[in-house]
């Protein structure tokens, strides 16, 4: 009998601490979507140091917690979180991608992000990956993915020492570099 009760104490027990978990909400890497979605067949390139990247608004507010980078080259990659408005830097890091050709990523402290807000992810590097428009010549930017909207591709020569850079030089026809973000939805 003593078992029993304490087998259901146990239970009783258990039951109530996962009725006491928050909903974890799962994180969103918009720019990914965007490469594994919409197009193929990327082109590698290497003409020169380029600081650019997408500018983006969340549909809702959130939280970025991590900036990301996929190049052909392993190497140490600046990207740089703006607020767009201000033209002002919200976060920077370097990412020390380790391997060729692979997803890797860098903790930074959480940003809150506004639905209201306008915001740009960018990235010095003189190595990439040039992506085109698998349905077409040209990207039909607004693009959303999952809560955020993509608005914009944006470029500007660099130089590899250079101080980060906001660009406003868009570019449609494809996008060249691939640097993302993990947004956490409210």
């Amino acid at each position: 009998m003593k078992t029993l009760v304490a087998c259901l104490g146990i239970l009783l027990a258990v039951g109530n601490c996962s009725d006491n978990k928050e909903d974890v909400k799962p994180s969103e890497t918009p720019i990914s979507a965007l490469v594994n979605e919409e197009t193929d067949n990327p082109s590698v390139g290497n003409f020169g140091y380029f600081e650019g990247g997408h500018i983006f608004q969340p549909v809702v507010n959130g939280t970025i917690n991590r900036l990301l980078c996929k190049l052909p080259q392993a190497g140490s990659y600046r990207i740089c979180l703006w607020d767009v408005s201000a033209k002002k830097i919200l976060a920077q890091v370097v990412v020390q991608q380790t391997a060729a050709a692979t997803l890797s990523g860098a903790e930074i402290p959480a940003v809150k992000v506004s639905a209201s807000g306008t915001y740009a992810i960018s990235m010095l590097r003189n190595n990439y990956y040039c992506y085109s428009y698998k349905a077409g010549p040209l990207f039909k930017y607004p693009v959303k993915k999952g809560n955020i909207r993509i608005l914009s591709y944006v470029n500007s020569k660099s130089s590899e020492n250079a101080a980060p850079l906001f660009s406003e030089e868009e570019n449609t026809g494809n996008f060249c570099g691939y640097a993302d973000f993990s947004f956490i939805p409210d």
